[in-house]
Formats: structure tokens, C-alpha cells, sequence
């Protein structure tokens, strides 16, 4: 039991991690807003010009498959209260 205490722990660092980098990269591409379908391409590509967006992607993912960890070795009624 120990152990999932500290996988829930490292889990949920990662992931606020990963939504506290996200937001400072939105904060530096700054407002978005779509007037039409020309302007998708050039918000993607400011998108995947920020380095902070990505890691903050690489985060979220990296979050993604520590839970899938935890699922194999856990039940879900006892590891997902313990993210709350």
C-alpha cells in the first residue's frame, strides 16, 4: 500500500506539473481567436513553436502512462480516491 501511496504522489505531480507548464505556454502565445478555417494552421504552427506547450504535452502524456501503472498493479476503487 505503500508503494501506490508514492505512484499516486509522483502521478498527481506530474500532471499539475504538466497543467502549470501548459499554462504558461498558452499565456505566452497569448489570446486565441478563430475568424475563420485559415486561421487554424497558423495557430498550429505557433502551437508547436512553443517549447513550453510541448513539454507541458510530454508531461500530460508522461502522466497518461504512470496511471495506466498504477491501474495494472491497483484496483481503480482504491487508487482513484486516493487523486482526489
Amino acid at each position: 500500500m505503500k508503494n501506490l501511496f508514492l505512484w499516486i504522489l509522483f502521478y498527481t505531480l506530474v500532471l499539475a506539473s504538466s497543467q502549470i507548464i501548459l499554462k504558461s505556454g498558452a499565456a505566452q502565445i497569448g489570446g486565441i481567436s478563430l475568424k475563420g478555417l485559415g486561421d487554424i494552421f497558423p495557430l498550429v504552427i505557433t502551437v508547436i513553436k512553443n517549447p513550453l506547450v510541448i513539454l507541458g504535452t510530454l508531461f500530460m502524456a508522461s502522466s497518461f502512462f504512470l496511471w495506466l501503472y498504477i491501474l495494472s498493479w491497483f484496483k481503480l476503487s482504491v487508487a482513484f480516491p486516493l487523486t482526489a
